[in-house]
């Protein structure tokens, strides 16, 4: 075990600050714990240089690769991201992207590696990591094959469904990041993957957060989409807000979002009672600050951020199906209350004030364990 070496092959930008990077650092925190001095990171968006400043600022003990195979296949990278996010989301002349050119990673890297984890399924294409055959773990993170067209979410860049069958039916090892998304890739492919549950960048924080002071108070917090605008329209509603006010229930509404809505919903949570904060700088103060969240999403693939930060916190969550899961409902049975989709403003404040009527105390062992069974399972396939 000791001569093990590990690849991750990252498509982030490493100054970004989103979902899609939290996940990335729960996989490099815990090989970095696991494999120290002994784990090389293949950048195919940010430079070297900008790499090892994010690793050393996180103390991990990664190595960032250089050289000419690094530069060649960042820049194709960086060609395929561009020209995808050109042709198929904004001009909207393709369906789905196919690579003109790859790079395949050099005969030697495929036996020097144990494992090779590639970060959202795109990339073994790419870099033809076929070749590596069960070496490869592929984590497929929130993107599917024409996601838009099944689910509703905004349309985004993605392989063609036949290239993502031959990645999961393929040589290499499929890795979801949801439950939910385990079953649409055995609907789609009738493939039963295994499943890594996602955990914050936060969770020490998350997990040593107090009660807040007053219990009575519900929040909601997104970045700016589509379908947050549709909550904050739920959220603006009229009936919503004075059913809130009646029992004594004070609504926060925080994030992104609120610098992108309409300013007629803003103006109407303010006329309602509402408290609105937007963007905020610590994520930690606004779920400090609330006993409930609400997280009323649509339907859309991946995991749900929000919900777990929530449940992390040790605070309620109001959702539908499509912001919990059956790993999620199994460990915070008491923290989650279920509502229907489509989300009624009348239905979304009869469940918010039943809620609060209602004793539902927080069990701070299923956090712990929640985040340990997470990294159990990375490390299984890691090891397995």
């Amino acid at each position: 075990m000791k001569s093990k070496r590990i690849l991750y092959v990252s498509p982030m930008a490493m100054t970004a600050d989103n979902g899609m990077m939290q996940r990335q650092y729960q996989w490099l925190q815990m090989l970095s714990d696991e494999f120290p001095g002994r784990v090389d990171f293949l950048s195919l968006n940010s430079s070297p240089k900008i790499a090892r400043a994010w690793l050393a600022a996180r103390n991990l003990d990664i190595k960032v690769i250089d050289g000419p195979f690094a530069i060649a296949a960042r820049l194709n990278a960086l060609a395929w991201y561009i020209s995808g996010t050109l042709f198929c989301n904004k001009l909207r002349w393709l369906d789905s992207f196919r690579f003109l050119f790859h790079t395949p990673i050099p005969k030697h890297w495929v036996h020097r590696y144990s494992v090779i984890i590639c970060y959202y399924a795109w990339n073994y294409h790419l870099l033809r990591l076929g070749r590596a055959s069960r070496r490869v773990l592929i984590d497929l993170g929130d993107v599917m094959a024409n996601r838009h067209e099944r689910t509703g979410a905004r349309r985004w860049i993605s392989l063609s469904q036949d290239d993502e069958r031959e990645i999961i039916e393929g040589v290499g090892r499929c890795l979801a990041i949801s439950d939910g998304d385990v079953q649409e890739f055995e609907h789609l492919y009738r493939v039963k993957l295994p499943m890594a549950p996602f955990v914050p960048a936060n969770s020490d924080g998350l997990l040593a957060l107090e009660p807040p002071q007053d219990r009575r108070v519900i929040g909601f917090i997104g970045a700016p989409s589509y379908l947050n605008e549709q909550i904050m329209a739920s959220l603006a509603d009229e009936q919503f807000l004075r059913k809130l006010g009646e029992a004594g229930l004070r609504l926060i509404v925080a994030g992104g979002i609120c610098s992108t809505c309409d300013p007629e919903l803003l103006s109407r949570l303010r006329a309602g009672g509402a408290e609105v904060i937007g963007p905020v700088s610590n994520i930690l103060e606004f779920y400090g600050s609330v006993a409930v969240v609400l997280n009323p999403v649509g339907p859309s693939t991946g995991v749900k951020i929000k919900s777990v930060e929530t449940l992390m916190a040790g605070r309620g969550l109001i959702t539908t199906r499509w912001g919990s899961d059956r790993t999620l409902e199994q460990q915070f049975p008491r923290q989650i209350c279920m509502i229907n989709w489509p989300v009624t403003p009348t239905e979304l404040a009869s469940a918010s004030i039943e809620f609060f009527r209602s004793e539902r105390p927080t069990n701070d062992q299923s956090r712990i364990a929640y985040r340990a069974h997470a990294e159990a399972c990375m490390r299984a396939q890691i090891h397995g």
